[in-house]
């Protein structure tokens, strides 16, 4: 007897499995050839409540045609459907079992045929010595694996719907990012345009005055005997102040009887121009000193208004806005305009730019000299500003590769993994301040051009190295 309900309960777990609904009308079927009565079939309406949320449950539903939804009210008053039972499938378990209020509501989603247990047609079905009482209580304890089941599904896609939440999260902090640092840059690009522009005209008018009042001045001095020393003066660099203690003191000894700032023009002239400037009458040597001294004055002019024009070539350059679309350039132009407009934290930096012939690579110029710009000011945080910058430009393999090196302490093996990440920074550790985008930005640059970047130790100074490579 026992074998052959065993039987039984073997082949009702498979029909349940195939087919709930002709599982349940099996079960039904047997319960009337073993002479009881099956309990109660009710048809519900679509739309039809069959049970209340936070109600009293003191029966048990399974669906034997149709669909049942379940919902559940937010706290913010919201419906939210969370789950739907298939015929065959229970539903009230929970609450039916531990007399708790029932956790949602249950409404039929079309016409729906339900069987309804009352907790007397339980007890007697899973507590008899009837046949069906195993089948009875597999049935209850398939329904609650297979709920179980549900939610451990349910969790697993919730895990993922919010992995992918973060990283939609971080995407959008990110392109938040982008497009801040973006219109900052647009705006200080329009400043720095409008700045440049008002000094490039008075720097040339004044560049022109130099020039021409150098050409007229010696035609002033007519046919002074001493305008020659104009002329030296004109071609002569600025050493007074780099000699030697000896030469200095030699020139001290030598003409004592001239002022200290006459004596610091002569610090100025080779000796061959000393050993004639001995021979001047003394009446001459005066006159000599001011035309040595305009000279020198007005190749300072000049190669000041010419540093001027130049640093206002590589603003225009540098600042200039990108059009909607990208333009061939040659990437070794940003770095020399960048590494010009960053002079003042290189100040004490040996930079050594070593770029051969390379092809033109098809980018956003101000957004390239943004990454050069990071990437410099970051090797001179390392370094304190102080010490030697290499950055080499080369082709390889159809790209066009710019190395970056420094010879600060390096990059942190802990560091390597997270130098992009957005807000990761080591400046507020060394004294300086950083928001930790830079390097983001950076590389989102880069990406958006198709191109690599790859941080490592340098292999050329004792420091870090970033490689990037764009296609050429």
């Amino acid at each position: 007897m026992s074998h052959r309900i065993s039987l039984t309960q073997r082949a009702f777990l498979r029909l349940w499995i195939e087919d709930p609904r002709k599982a349940v009308d099996e079960f039904i079927s047997s319960m009337r050839e073993m002479g009881e009565e099956p309990p109660q079939i009710a048809v519900f309406e679509q739309g039809e409540t069959l049970l209340e949320e936070g109600a009293r449950n003191d029966r048990l539903f399974m669906v034997v045609s149709g669909r049942v939804v379940l919902t559940k009210t937010d706290a913010t008053g919201r419906v939210v459907v969370v789950n739907r039972i298939r015929p065959g499938a229970l539903f009230g378990v929970m609450s039916f079992f531990t007399d708790e209020p029932t956790l949602t509501t249950a409404l039929a989603e079309n016409p729906t045929s339900v069987l309804i247990l009352t907790r007397d047609e339980v007890e007697s079905m899973t507590r008899t010595a009837s046949p069906l009482a195993p089948i009875t209580r597999q049935l209850i304890t398939v329904n609650l694996l297979g709920r179980y089941r549900e939610v451990v599904d349910l969790n697993i896609r919730l895990e993922s719907v919010n992995d992918s939440l973060r990283q939609a999260m971080d995407d959008l902090r990110a392109a938040h990012n982008r497009l801040v640092h973006q219109e900052k840059m647009a705006t200080l690009g329009q400043l720095v345009a409008g700045v440049a522009h008002e000094i490039n005209n008075p720097a040339a008018a004044l560049q022109g005055s130099v020039r021409h009042l150098s050409e007229i001045l010696p035609a002033l001095v007519g046919q002074d005997p001493a305008v020659r020393y104009f002329h030296l003066g004109l071609r002569t660099d600025m050493n007074a102040f780099t000699a030697r203690a000896e030469e200095r003191a030699l020139v001290r000894h030598r003409y004592p009887d001239l002022a200290p700032a006459e004596q610091r023009l002569l610090l100025n002239m080779s000796e061959e121009v000393r050993s004639e400037f001995d021979g001047l009458p003394s009446v001459l040597r005066s006159r000599a000193l001011q035309l040595f001294d305009a000279g020198l004055l007005m190749k300072g002019a000049m190669g000041s208004t010419g540093r001027i024009t130049a640093l206002v070539a590589s603003l225009k350059s540098y600042s200039r806005l990108d059009s909607g679309e990208a333009s061939d350039i040659q990437l070794v132009d940003g770095i020399r305009d960048t590494l010009h407009i960053l002079s003042n934290r290189l100040k004490r930096v040996e930079v050594r730019v070593d770029a051969g012939e390379v092809p033109d690579v098809k980018a956003f110029p101000a957004e390239m000299n943004q990454v050069w710009t990071n990437l410099i000011v970051n090797a001179c945080d390392a370094m304190g500003d102080e010490g030697r910058l290499l950055i080499r430009v080369y082709p390889e393999d159809g790209r066009v590769c710019v190395d970056v090196h420094d010879s600060g302490p390096g990059i942190p093996d802990a560091h390597l993994g997270r130098l992009f990440e957005p807000h990761f920074t080591t400046r507020n550790s060394s004294g300086h301040f950083g928001l930790g985008l830079g390097l983001t930005i950076t590389r989102d640059i880069i990406l958006k051009h198709n191109g690599r970047i790859t941080p490592g130790r340098s292999d050329r100074l004792s420091g870090a190295c970033f490689h990037v490579s764009i296609p050429a």
